[in-house]
Parts: C-alpha cells; sequence; structure tokens
C-alpha cells in the first residue's frame, strides 16, 4: 500500500507503520482534488468565505472532540488509559481530514486575494500579536487549568490564530 499511497485509506492493512508516509498519501489525495476545490472555492465572495472557514473550523472540532471524548483521550489522563494510536493515527492523517485542513488554509488565502485598496488601509491589529498567541495555545497542554490535548489545541484555537496571523 505504501507504493500506491493508499495507506491512509486502509491502515490496518498498510504493511509499513510509517506515518510519514500516512501523511504524504492524505495530502496525495488533498491534491488531486484541488481541481475540484480550487473552483469552488474562488467564486465565493469575502462573507462566503468567512461562512466557510467557520463551518471547515466546526467540522474539524468536532471529529477531534468527538475522537476524545469516546477514547477519553485528554491531556491530564493520558497515562490512564491505554490510546489504540491507529485510531488517533487516522484522526490526525485521515485524507478526509487532510482536505478540510487544507481548504482552510486555500479559503484563508483567497480572502487576503480579495481584499480592496479600503479593507488595506483599515487599522489592524499587529500580526505578531496573532502569531504569539497561537504559539501561545500550544501551552495549554502544559497547565491543568485546561484539559486539551493535541488536536484539540490545534483546532480549536491553533489554527483559527494561525491563520489570522497569515491574512493580517
Amino acid at each position: 500500500l505504501s507504493f500506491s499511497m493508499l495507506q491512509a485509506w486502509f491502515p490496518k492493512e498498510a504493511e509499513i507503520w510509517n506515518q510519514p508516509t500516512w501523511f504524504i498519501s492524505a495530502l496525495t489525495f488533498s491534491n488531486l482534488t484541488m481541481p475540484a476545490v480550487l473552483p469552488a472555492v474562488a467564486e465565493l465572495s469575502k462573507n462566503g468565505l468567512k461562512k466557510l472557514f467557520m463551518a471547515l473550523t466546526a467540522v474539524s472540532l468536532l471529529q477531534k472532540l468527538s475522537f476524545s471524548e469516546t477514547t477519553r483521550f485528554h491531556v491530564h489522563n493520558v497515562t490512564k488509559q491505554t490510546t489504540y494510536p491507529l485510531i488517533w493515527n487516522l484522526t490526525r492523517f485521515h485524507p478526509f481530514w487532510a482536505l478540510i485542513e487544507m481548504t482552510m488554509g486555500i479559503v484563508a488565502v483567497r480572502n487576503v486575494m480579495l481584499d480592496t485598496e479600503e479593507d488595506r488601509k483599515k487599522p489592524r491589529v499587529d500580526p505578531i500579536n496573532y502569531f504569539l498567541a497561537a504559539y501561545g495555545t500550544l501551552l495549554l497542554r502544559l497547565t491543568p487549568l485546561f484539559d486539551f490535548n493535541d488536536g484539540m489545541v490545534r483546532a480549536c484555537l491553533f489554527v483559527p490564530m494561525y491563520t489570522k496571523f497569515l491574512t493580517a
């Protein structure tokens, strides 16, 4: 399956447990869908792009939250329960989820492309604030105040904040 780039679709049958090739397999699928995705995103208005980004973020977040709650995979109880890594890798590297996250990036880029002169003249938050906030969210995994695992932090906070940094 590694040679055909299909291991992300059939992880249990994959001959080699190799996470980088799983990611490449999922990324290959996402790239193959771009001839259909790009024109659809290009037709959207700024308002449509905003709605699509929020919907994609919600789908990504729901997927990671459902995994986390179903398996009780949280930061503070990782040592209490054994979680089968195959399920977590499907959460991280499945081709459908890679397509969702890649499309979020495309939506952000298209949103910047549609900025008008008036949009560019509006006062903006310094991008370094978004950058620091995005990377600051990664510290949430270290604090006992919040019970976020990596997938939840990434979907809920890091990706939206980092996207704001890129589009600021």
